[in-house]
């Protein structure tokens, strides 16, 4: 499985998000002027609206964490590989067998018996493998968004921002996966904006520097197991 598929199935799955601050919690019963829940206090007018766009398509392509998780993935693969030639190796020594000139019926039938508990064997691994990929993207992929974003909120609150938006950037022809072009088209919602308004590298860099302390810490201890009682 090349990264590229693995990014291409990650940006599949975007989808359009934005952030907005505002300096004031809404109020309960909130409406007009004053709002429905009464009171009679004056609505506070937002803050100046400042912009910012990130283009997730690049922090999924260059930030390290994903990296190393499609290299964990490219590694389970390699292994699964593995197990799979070492089946059909034993596969075909049984079709040896099989066809041997003049064998005795029972032992052609054993290898051929065994023969098809081998392929069975090989296509359930196949189902769970492709199963099991599916699951770890969709959940990395969610994990690694939910990052992404929490990040951006502290940097918007941080710089002043009080609308961030999601782009893309580069020719949607250039793409590879020619599938499903008016979907993409779709989640495109930013069709052009000022290289100044761009805050992705600088979200990034806090990704990165992030995940290296994470690194550092090392992994997290496993919490313990909870009681009947939920404690």
């Amino acid at each position: 499985m090349k990264r590229i598929a693995i990014i291409a199935a990650v940006a599949l799955l975007m989808c359009v998000q934005a952030f907005a601050q505002t300096d004031v919690a809404p109020k309960p019963g909130g409406g007009g002027a004053g709002g429905a829940g009464g009171g009679g206090a004056p609505k506070v007018p937002p803050p100046p609206l400042s912009v910012g766009v990130v283009d997730l398509s690049r922090i999924y392509d260059k930030w390290a964490k994903v990296k190393d998780f499609t290299d964990d993935l490219e590694v389970q693969k390699k292994d699964q590989e593995k197990e799979l030639e070492k089946m059909d190796k034993e596969i075909k020594e049984k079709l040896t067998i099989h066809d041997t000139p003049g064998i005795n019926i029972k032992i052609k039938q054993a290898a051929q018996l065994e023969i098809v508990q081998l392929k069975a064997k090989a296509e359930f691994m196949m189902k769970m493998w492709n199963e099991q990929v599916k699951r770890l993207l969709d959940e990395g992929i969610a994990k690694f968004f939910d990052e992404i974003q929490a990040e951006v909120e502290v940097y918007a609150k941080e710089n002043g921002y009080t609308l961030v938006l999601k782009t893309e950037t580069g020719p949607l022809s250039a793409d590879e996966d020619k599938s499903r072009a008016a979907e993409k088209i779709a989640r495109r919602n930013v069709l052009f904006c000022h290289i100044g308004l761009d805050i992705t590298d600088d979200v990034l860099a806090k990704l990165e520097e992030k995940y290296k302390k994470e690194k550092a810490a090392g992994p997290k201890a496993p919490e313990p197991p909870k009681d009947g009682n939920g404690k």
